[in-house]
């Protein structure tokens, strides 16, 4: 869900506001209360006059004061009271959204207050209420451009919201999804530059739904970035705030968590489409921020890298996540994986049977290479990514062919095998390698490819590996943080940090006894077995329950002293 907009506890003050705004709409939108009495401003009456009133400033103010704060108070300085309280309540609102340095929380505070001190008889904010405008809650959501976030042009366009739906009480449910609502609110409201509060409308009523939003072109940006051709077409026919919720509940899917936005990962700044930043990325994978960096770095040099390590150390998973990273959108990254049959013609450009005209023949076809260049030749100033598993299963001589000579010289052209026309990898084009090194059957890579890539270890007694399965069990199944030191143990004894076991066979959702059992049982050991052929009497240092006697005493002092008592 959108509710969440960076991690904690730095983010948390977005449960403040989201509280503030269902309590406004619970109070004052549904209702005609108030959000800071128990009297009633929200009146059908008292927000048209308000209105009104406000269109006044509109008209007068526009090119002068971009706030419009001077004027709005003296005119309420000669309305009624409930008015007066009523603007105050109203401006409360607007300030929920917008977050920049000009108007910090304790100035939304001191403004807020000072309207509601106009009005005579004074009537005190109940101390219930007074959680409403801490700075916690006025925090804001979105850092805004203040020219574009003018205050006459927020309270027009809430009131005119709040006066056509008292007026109209259209049978819409606002506990649903949303898009009946946004349906009805763009055929009653021609937006023009009341925009930028259609985005803080929709988002503090509906953060389940709704992104958050800096500019009203963002959400199309997202659409543009990563939906799929279904989604994009599905845009003319829906909401944008519909497709952009289709592709927020697959993009959650596919990286297993609901912790995403869009602006914490930087995905979207004025005027410039970003890609998701590598500081989420970081956090999803527990890893240092500063480690994927430093393969940005590597990528940047060579185009292309190897993360080399014993199975189960995240690296093909690592290579997926980080290509869609960098790429913005799954769409620009390809994954393919080698093995002993593997050919040049399967990889760049071969002959394939097929049909003709009824009669067996042969045709040129590309391969995954070629394909994905031409991707990234097509866009140019998107990165593209060819993610290889298992590379080095492959005769990589044999595969890359005259390749090898333009993964170095990425500006030289060179003609392929089957075709006459000269060929370049393209600038951005970057190929991600996965290779085990656990398996002795498989070949080296030779000395004259080793030299196109860069290399990054992917080792469990090396960052970002190292700790990563207690950090993982701490947050996600804390019962079992002991696993972490039994496959410590485990790789101690094995001797062998090529062929250690790493954290991924464990990190599971839903780890339980059982779970861990037949993951030892049927994953761990049959790997141990394999890499200690020839010395079956090993075994026995491997069994499960041994191995956490061991580490249980390990992390005991008490154990370490023989147990003495007192």
């Amino acid at each position: 869900m959108a509710r969440w907009i960076g991690p904690s506890p730095e983010y948390d003050y977005i449960h403040n506001i989201l509280a503030a705004a269902e309590e406004w709409k619970q109070r004052c939108l549904l209702a005609d209360g108030s959000v800071f009495t128990d009297e009633s401003l929200w009146t059908l009456e008292n927000v048209g006059d308000l209105e009104l009133l406000v269109k006044k400033i509109e008209k007068s103010d526009e090119d002068r004061d971009i706030l419009g704060w001077t004027q709005l108070i003296e005119k309420l300085k000669e309305e009624r009271p409930e008015l007066v309280r009523l603007a105050a309540e109203a401006f409360w609102f607007t300030t929920l959204y917008p977050e920049n340095s000009g108007n910090p929380p304790n100035w939304k505070r001191d403004r807020v207050n000072e309207l509601w001190e106009i009005a005579a008889p004074r009537v005190p904010i109940a101390r219930s209420r007074e959680h409403l405008i801490n700075c916690r809650t006025l925090h804001g959501v979105v850092d805004t451009n203040r020219q574009h976030w003018k205050l006459w042009i927020s309270l027009s366009c809430l009131l005119m919201m709040g006066r056509l739906w008292k007026k109209e009480r259209p049978p819409i449910d606002l506990q649903q999804p949303p898009w009946e609502f946004i349906r009805w609110l763009h055929e009653k409201v021609d937006w023009g530059r009341k925009a930028p509060m259609r985005l803080a409308i929709l988002y503090l009523l509906f953060p389940d739904y709704v992104e958050r939003g800096q500019y009203y072109k963002d959400k199309g940006r997202i659409i543009a970035l990563f939906g799929n051709s279904i989604q994009k077409a599905r845009k003319d026919t829906v909401t944008e705030d519909e497709v952009v919720y289709e592709i927020r509940k697959r993009l959650e899917k596919e990286r297993e968590t609901t912790k995403l936005d869009f602006f914490y990962n930087k995905l979207i700044r004025r005027g410039k489409d970003q890609t998701w930043h590598l500081q989420t990325l970081a956090e999803e994978l527990m890893f240092d921020e500063s480690f994927l960096r430093r393969i940005d770095k590597l990528l940047n040099d060579k185009r292309q890298v190897i993360f080399q390590g014993p199975p189960g150390t995240g690296k093909t998973y690592v290579a997926r996540k980080l290509a869609e990273c960098l790429a913005g959108a799954e769409e620009r990254v390809r994954l393919i994986q080698f093995h002993p049959s593997y050919a040049y013609e399967d990889f760049v450009q071969g002959f394939r049977p097929t049909l003709i005209d009824g009669q067996p023949g042969f045709e040129l076809r590309n391969g995954p290479l070629l394909n994905a260049a031409e991707a990234a030749r097509a866009e140019p100033d998107r990165k593209h990514f060819l993610v290889i598993d298992e590379i080095n299963r492959g005769n990589l001589s044999k595969v890359f062919g005259e390749l090898n000579y333009l993964l170095e010289y990425r500006d030289q052209k060179m003609h392929l095998q089957y075709s006459p026309a000269p060929f370049a990898l393209p600038e951005n084009l970057f190929i991600i390698g996965t290779m085990n090194t656990a398996d002795r059957s498989i070949a080296l890579v030779d000395l004259a490819l080793r030299r196109r890539f860069h290399f990054v270890e992917f080792h469990p007694d090396r960052l970002p590996v190292a700790g990563l399965l207690a950090r993982w069990l701490a947050e996600n199944a804390p019962a079992y943080g002991w696993l972490a030191g039994v496959v410590d143990r485990a790789n101690e004894r094995l001797g062998d940090r090529q062929a250690a076991v790493g954290p991924s066979y464990f990190m599971k959702k839903g780890l339980d006894d059982e779970m861990v059992e037949l993951i030892w049982e049927h994953n761990v050991l049959p790997y141990v077995e394999e890499h200690l052929y020839g010395e079956q009497d090993r075994l026995a240092e491997f069994d499960l329950d041994a191995l956490r006697k061991g580490a249980d005493a390990d992390g005991d002092p008490a154990a370490e002293d023989g147990g003495a008592g007192e």
